[in-house]
């Protein structure tokens, strides 16, 4: 199961402008980086945007292509609709904040991680799952509650994973 990617396009959110990323990103993981920005600042998120938004936004890609980070999740045996449920009521008291402005720190992080995850893989792309490896490592206690919640560790995705895309 393969995606098409762009090499060598830089995206806005990458964190390193002066050098671009060795591995393409997919169609689905450029989406759902733009997601997150949008989101946070339609739903005003301010300050430091958490990384559950980046899930949030992979759960969002229900019904569209390019959304190999969600399959694998559900072949965990997470429901898409408690766990989009359980984010929203997580990240609530966030929305409406005054515009102290959008910090994409941490979403950068994620990013850096999840193309470390390609890397590791041996993939020459990012894409949602890698985004979803990237947030099972993540020190963020509201990601770790809600992983721990629905009973998916990097330890249950990996094999999920590649069992996919060998099929």
């Amino acid at each position: 199961m393969s995606e098409t990617f762009k090499i060598w396009y830089v995206p806005r959110w990458w964190p390193d402008p002066e050098r671009s990323p060795e591995r393409g990103f997919t169609e689905a993981a450029i989406k759902v980086l733009d997601d997150v920005e949008g989101l946070a600042n339609t739903r005003k998120i301010s300050g430091a945007v958490p990384p559950v938004v980046v899930l949030w936004c992979v759960l969002r890609r229900w019904n569209q292509s390019g959304r190999l980070g969600l399959v694998v999740l559900e072949a965990c045996g997470v429901s898409r609709e408690s766990l989009e449920h359980d984010i929203e009521e997580e990240l609530r008291p966030r929305f409406g904040s005054s515009g102290l402005g959008v910090d994409l720190g941490t979403i950068h992080q994620v990013v850096l991680k999840a193309h470390e995850e390609a890397a590791t893989l041996g993939h020459n792309w990012v894409g949602t799952e890698h985004l979803v490896l990237a947030l099972l490592t993540s020190e963020d206690t509201v990601l770790g509650k809600l992983f721990q919640k629905y009973g998916v560790s990097r330890e249950r995705f990996k094999p999920k994973l590649a069992e996919i895309l060998h099929t």
